[in-house]
């Protein structure tokens, strides 16, 4: 009894917490995983048929020897640029071309790898998401991956896979920031580093998960100190510095790269706010989508109301990013600072060859989609790019070039005239909108469309003058020097034939198998 006593009274145990309830089915992760992944594949089936088109004919169609020659070796050497092509060191973008490659050199294999890295993007999306959202709203993170997966900004990105560094850059950014918050720091840094050498795009990755931790946004909502985030993001500086000192060092790009487009920095700086606010459109209306925005947009000197227009709704937008802050809305200030910052590095404020495209929203996006058919051959998307963007010199050079091989190929004299008559008109077009000065290796390449049309149609003296000046710009372009010697074929001078004939195939060879098929046209007559 007395030990009873010093007990003390019982104590009531405590009733057990209901269970959680059970989450639909597309709400879980397995099953928004699955729903996401079908709707992605059925969006983007038909892109599986295209064939190979913008660049895909230069860095995979082209490229075929070196993406099948096994030498990975070459990724990490100066000899890359030559092999793959490429005007930028994105090496691991390249290695998944070379896997490709060792598979099936068809379309359909590289289209097939872009869907799968889409769908990839797509479940870390969602899972970004689950980590960010409050608990009880986290079932709707697979509306995020629905939107990302099906929205028309990402057409460009997964129907080319040309532009696959894209879809890479953003699955490893997304993946830094995943790791990151689930307490891996040394994979989330390996993450990182995967992202930096598919396009340099990741090097906002540690800026944004500094905004993650200012807005004490996942799974550790707490304040932290100066002193952890330096420690937290310290490795990502040292990877980053060791990156641009490789890329920016002996793996530098070998030619002059690209220009402000106007000319200088401040005539860059005086277009962006155009260029953001289109691209703030097509979020909302994506509609019409290009392919080539070059000569889309002015750079340098305004017209005064239109510029003010575009700088007011850039205004807005970062006063929208500050006022959620302020207003203790974190995660809708982080979300509108994600799509400021990841455009930040594809804004011209270091010079790049494109001044706006589509698929430069792709990390910043982080209907169900109707444009695949534009993507079907080169022919087709530069048409449909030129409707849109009729300034657009490259979409012109490219319908103008597509004309020039149907010619060469027409069996019919009067349809073949017809085709190169065309080319001719489309090639001059694209020398007026573009100046020799912001591409010289682009203004060679359209030089020599417009002599090889030229020729074919028998004007002789403006074939001469249009591919001498694309030997004047790029002395070392075999397809010039080919129709250079067709051209003095023509005016009956076999020895400089013969001369130019060897040094396009021997000395500036290999030849590839369009200056292969342009040396068919007379090797057997000289």
């Amino acid at each position: 009894m007395a030990k009873n006593a010093r007990r003390g009274p019982a104590r009531r145990s405590q009733p057990p917490l209901p269970p959680a309830p059970e989450l639909p089915w597309w709400a879980t992760v397995r099953g928004a995983a699955a729903l996401v992944a079908v709707v992605a594949i059925a969006a983007y089936a038909r892109a599986l048929a295209n064939g190979f088109s913008y660049d895909e004919g230069l860095v995979i169609a082209r490229a075929q020897p070196f993406l099948q020659s096994g030498s990975f070796g070459t990724l990490l050497s100066r000899r890359y640029f030559a092999g793959s092509l490429e005007g930028t060191w994105r090496p691991f973008c390249t290695l998944t071309y070379m896997l490709d490659a060792l598979v099936s050199m068809r379309p359909a294999m590289f289209k097939l790898t872009n869907l799968a890295w889409h769908i990839g993007a797509c479940w870390l999306v969602m899972a970004l998401a689950r980590r960010l959202l409050p608990e009880r709203h986290r079932r709707w993170a697979v509306v995020a991956g629905l939107l990302f997966a099906v929205h028309p900004i990402t057409t460009e990105t997964v129907d080319n896979a040309s532009f696959r560094e894209d879809a890479l850059v953003t699955v490893f950014t997304l993946g830094t920031l995943v790791l990151a918050l689930d307490g891996r720091p040394r994979l989330a840094l390996a993450s990182f580093a995967l992202g930096l050498l598919s396009k340099e795009s990741a090097v906002v990755a540690p800026d944004l998960l500094l905004l993650i931790r200012w807005g004490r946004l996942g799974p550790e909502a707490r304040r932290r100190s100066l002193a952890e985030l330096a420690r937290e993001l310290g490795p990502y500086a040292a990877v980053a510095i060791a990156y641009a000192a490789v890329r920016f060092g002996p793996l530098k790009t070998p030619m002059a790269y690209a220009r402000y487009p106007g000319g200088s920095f401040g005539a860059a700086l005086a277009g962006l706010p155009a260029v953001w606010t289109h691209d703030f459109r097509l979020l909302f209306v994506p509609w019409p989508l290009c392919a080539d925005l070059t000569g889309y947009f002015d750079f340098g000197g305004q017209p005064l109301v239109p510029f003010v227009a575009a700088l007011v709704v850039v205004l807005l937008y970062g006063a929208a990013v500050v006022t959620a802050a302020m207003r203790g809305q974190p995660l809708v200030a982080f979300g509108l600072g994600w799509f400021g910052l990841a455009l930040l590095p594809v804004s011209n404020l270091v010079p790049i060859p494109v001044p706006a495209a589509e698929r430069f929203l792709y990390l910043p996006l982080a209907i169900v989609n109707l444009r695949h058919a534009d993507w079907r051959d080169d022919e087709a998307l530069w048409r449909a790019t030129a409707r849109v963007n009729p300034r657009s010199c490259g979409a012109q050079s490219a319908i103008g070039g597509t004309m020039l091989s149907r010619g060469m190929a027409e069996p019919s004299p009067d349809r073949a005239r017809e085709m190169l008559r065309e080319s001719v008109v489309r090639e001059q077009m694209a020398l007026a909108l573009c100046t020799e000065e912001s591409d010289v290796f682009r203004a060679a390449i359209i030089e020599t469309r417009l002599g090889a049309a030229e020729a074919l149609l028998g004007d002789r003296p403006a074939a001469r003058a249009a591919l001498d000046r694309a030997g004047d710009l790029v002395p070392r372009y075999a397809l010039a020097a080919v129709w250079r010697g067709y051209v003095a074929h023509l005016d009956g001078d076999d020895d400089r034939a013969a001369a130019l004939l060897r040094r396009a195939v021997v000395e500036l060879g290999p030849p590839d198998a369009t200056v292969a098929a342009v040396a068919q046209l007379y090797i057997d007559k000289i």
